[in-house]
């Protein structure tokens, strides 16, 4: 959602106030596309959203988050943001799909 145009904290809120000025002269429903490489120019990338509205709107809330930060803020960021999550299958006793061990002690004990 950053590119190395920005370094430091400052200049993260320096280009998120300047994104936020920049958005409130486009209309909402304007999609991303439209906006990719002005925001790109001064070091956003995708993730914000796919329209004006809803990147404004996740600009505001890590503006918000930056000057005052609160756990319900903080959940309604993160529930925004694209993330990317690794999916793990263990099974600890080798039971975990193998024939024949149906009624054994750890067959339902896999961690996901």
């Amino acid at each position: 959602m950053l590119n190395d145009r920005i370094q430091t904290p400052d200049s993260l809120q320096h280009v998120l106030r300047k994104a936020e000025e920049y958005l409130g002269t486009l209309p909402l429903e304007t999609p991303y596309s439209e906006f990719e490489h002005k925001f790109q120019e001064i070091g956003l990338e995708r993730g914000w959203g796919d329209t004006a509205e809803r990147v404004l709107e996740s600009i505001q809330l890590l503006l918000d988050l930056l000057e005052a930060p609160d756990p319900c803020t903080l959940e309604t960021f993160l529930g925004r943001i694209p993330m990317v999550f690794n999916v793990v299958i263990l099974s600890p006793h080798g039971y975990f799909a193998q024939d024949n061990v149906l009624g054994y002690p750890d067959t339902g004990g896999q961690v996901v």
